[in-house]
């Protein structure tokens, strides 16, 4: 009821929509903003990697360290997160004595298709982290819950936040070998594309075969309306057309609730936002607009059913005239 209600708004809403929803920063997966950077735990740096439905990933970090240590991770640090010298956001503080080092940049997953994936290598970051004489890495992986989303290999731990997103967590402990690296993809396959499209035709054509079969009663029930020489057979006859008739507008509507609750269920505007998103449309104006496209569909199925039934429409005209 909240995602039909929510539909509804969106559609409703839209003329009214700020400008600045166009301009709207990127979102990313992670449901909560994270914690203020400290060394409350400098034995356990905490890295996390957090992709965007749109193909990019923000790779950060937190890592505190005694001084010393400060020009060897500010020289090593960007090429163990993979990110560019330039595109490194670097900022420095201190805590509890120690120097800290609140890193982190965007990177771009490469899309094949209709699938988005990226890989991250823990060697590197690890080998900074251990010079720091930190005895633990904890790395959080971020994937939208949008098609097929996977970590490989499997996380130490799993949590589902729906509707949005999916964490994978790893731990590395000490010199305990672990994966070197991991993976993540998220999108839809072919199977997926298949079954959307599928039953959402399957709707638009029974919603057609419905207005014509019910055509096809009123209409026979005029012709033998026709053949009969007395005037209560005829009455009954057209009682009969005006009954048929009448439920048409019942068709309509009932496609139109079956639609939306077929795109609902289906996640169809999470799809149809995914194959928008990488145009420089943000998020948002991506869902809104992969709404009314999703309506697009319906509206034209309903002028074609309203054009099949032209002919009943006449002959009522012509019975009650």
């Amino acid at each position: 009821m909240q995602a039909r209600a929510g539909l509804l708004a969106t559609l409703v809403l839209l003329p009214f929509l700020p400008v600045a929803v166009f301009g709207q920063a990127k979102v990313y997966s992670r449901p909560y903003p994270l914690d203020r950077p400290n060394c409350d735990f400098p034995q356990s740096p905490f890295l996390s990697v957090d992709t965007n439905p749109r193909g990019s990933a923000l790779v950060s970090i937190v890592l505190c360290f005694d001084a010393p240590h400060e020009a060897t991770v500010r020289q090593t640090l960007p090429a163990a997160l993979g990110c560019a010298e330039d595109g490194l956001r670097l900022t420095r503080f201190e805590d509890r004595g120690l120097v800290g080092f609140d890193a982190s940049c965007e990177i771009q997953l490469p899309r094949r298709n209709l699938r988005s994936a990226g890989q991250f290598e823990v060697e590197p970051i690890l080998g900074v982290v251990r010079g720091t004489g930190a005895r633990q890495l904890v790395v959080d992986v971020w994937v939208p819950l949008v098609g097929d989303s996977r970590c490989d290999p499997t996380p130490t731990t799993t949590v589902n936040f729906p509707p949005g997103a999916r964490e994978c967590t790893y731990n590395f402990l000490g010199a305990a070998v672990g994966p070197k690296i991991l993976r993540f993809s998220f999108g839809y396959g072919v199977g997926e594309v298949c079954r959307i499209v599928g039953i959402l035709g399957f709707l638009l054509l029974l919603l057609i075969g419905l207005t014509l079969w019910h055509r096809r009663r009123a209409l026979h029930a005029a012709e033998i309306a026709t053949d009969f020489s007395s005037p209560i057979l005829k009455s009954r006859a057209y009682e009969k057309v005006e009954q048929i008739a009448s439920a048409f507008p019942n068709i309509v509507i009932l496609g139109a609730w079956i639609w939306i609750e077929a795109i609902l269920r289906l996640h169809t505007v999470k799809f149809v936002g995914f194959l928008l998103l990488p145009s420089n449309w943000n998020s948002a104006i991506a869902g809104i607009v992969g709404s009314l496209l999703l309506m697009f569909p319906l509206v034209i199925t309903d002028l074609v059913c309203l054009w099949l039934w032209s002919p009943v429409r006449d002959l009522r005209h012509q019975i009650r005239g």
